[in-house]
């Protein structure tokens, strides 16, 4: 199922809406099990990625074609399992090579204390926003639109600050920006696990959770650098 897919109508045949109560909560425990396991396993690889700077500093190209080849093949063989879990560790190990560096940067900084509490409102964040979705069983497909709209806008903005210079203050309005973006990603990609996926897409689910967490993560850890 493509993330910036707008469901509309009935639920797609095979839709997790469409499962009994039983399935339904195995499906649930699934999504958030990987989830859960793609944060755990991410950490591990920002712990090599914090022993190994130079080692990905030398190989950044064949990482970053290794992290989109492996993103699209996870969403391809998506429902093959135990291929779908396999890619999906293995992209998670990825992307948290590429947070070695900054764990290095707080970590070993003195500024451990700004990483834990971005981790804490991005959990506090995450968590509020899953629940109201979960609870209220409200369908936020609606959105697909407008966040496909804004997630273009903020990449346009990255590759414009890569070639021109971006002010301070226009570098904290963008972040901003990417909270609200990626937290209504949450509320999205929730309402969509609970009424369109079907019910063999857990690591699809899990993958668009994971992305969620990870880029509202950076956006609040960016913003409580620039405050202090």
């Amino acid at each position: 199922m493509s993330r910036f897919q707008i469901a509309t109508g009935e639920p797609i045949q095979g839709a997790v809406a469409r499962a009994t109560p039983v399935a339904r909560m195995a499906f649930l425990r699934k999504v958030y099990g990987l989830f859960l396991l793609g944060l755990g396993i991410a950490g591990v690889g920002g712990y090599v990625g914090m022993n190994a700077i130079d080692v990905i500093s030398a190989n950044w190209l064949v990482l970053i074609i290794g992290y989109f080849a492996t993103f699209f093949v996870c969403q391809w063989q998506r429902r093959s399992f135990p291929v779908n879990i396999a890619l999906f560790g293995l992209f998670t190990f990825i992307s948290g090579l590429f947070w070695g560096p900054i764990l290095a940067f707080y970590l070993l900084g003195g500024q451990a204390g700004v990483l834990v509490q971005a981790l804490g409102i991005t959990c506090c964040i995450f968590t509020g926003l899953t629940v109201y979705t979960l609870t209220s069983k409200a369908d936020f497909s609606y959105l697909g639109g407008a966040l496909s709209i804004g997630i273009f806008a903020l990449l346009g903005l990255i590759i414009f600050g890569m070639f021109f210079p971006i002010s301070s203050g226009m570098d904290f309005a963008i972040s901003i920006g990417a909270v609200v973006l990626f937290s209504g990603f949450v509320l999205y990609d929730t309402s969509n696990i609970l009424h369109h996926y079907r019910t063999d897409e857990y690591v699809a689910g899990a993958l668009a959770l994971y992305l969620d967490f990870v880029l509202l993560l950076r956006y609040i850890l960016a913003l409580l650098s620039r405050r202090d």
